[in-house]
């Protein structure tokens, strides 16, 4: 069963185990729910990427990069990269599920700009990118390479705790990330 389009109510659809609650991110590929683990008894962000939403001739393609993607970032073990807990088919869907986070950095970056004059601490600043740094260094050693790294993608965890997510999410057939944070040569 395909969850309703955007906007909708979700709270009654599921995909194998997982309960749809709502959709956290307008992304068109594959899309961001939160949804409830009735086998785990936990709430976890869901990616779920719907077969039907693809184009017939990069269908196949986009699929295996996302299943690539998920079960190379499935095994990195660090406390500075999302964990995937599960990647499994239902119906014509791929979903991937992860830990659900409170927050991105966008988020908390949006919070101090209007709290304040905008500024981090200089320590907070450097926590945050040591730990990111961290994260990535652990994720290359597992051959990993992000490619839309930006405080979108970045979620942060109880206690300030920066987390990378979305390895390779973008390689569906669209330059990877957002233009203010691309490289020159991906631009």
């Amino acid at each position: 069963m395909a969850p309703q389009s955007a906007g909708a109510s979700t709270a009654e659809h599921r995909l194998g185990r997982y309960t749809l609650v709502r959709r956290l991110a307008r992304t068109r590929f594959p899309a961001l729910y939160r949804a409830f683990d009735a086998e785990a008894g936990r709430s976890v962000a869901l990616r779920v990427a719907i077969e039907k939403s693809l184009s017939s001739d990069g269908r196949a393609q986009a699929w295996q990069a996302l299943l690539k993607s998920s079960r190379r970032t499935a095994a990195v073990h660090h406390p500075n990269v999302v964990q995937i807990l599960d990647i499994s088919r239902q119906a014509e869907s791929i979903c991937v599920a992860m830990e659900l986070l409170p927050q991105t950095l966008d988020t908390v970056l949006d919070l101090t700009s209007s709290a304040g004059d905008g500024r981090m601490e200089v320590s907070g600043v450097a926590r945050l990118g040591r730990q990111m740094a961290l994260g990535l260094a652990a994720a290359h050693a597992a051959g990993l390479v992000h490619e839309s790294l930006s405080p979108h993608n970045v979620l942060i965890a109880s206690g300030g705790v920066p987390k990378l997510s979305d390895f390779g999410s973008a390689a569906a057939s669209r330059p990877a990330g957002r233009l203010p944070y691309m490289s020159p040569e991906q631009a």
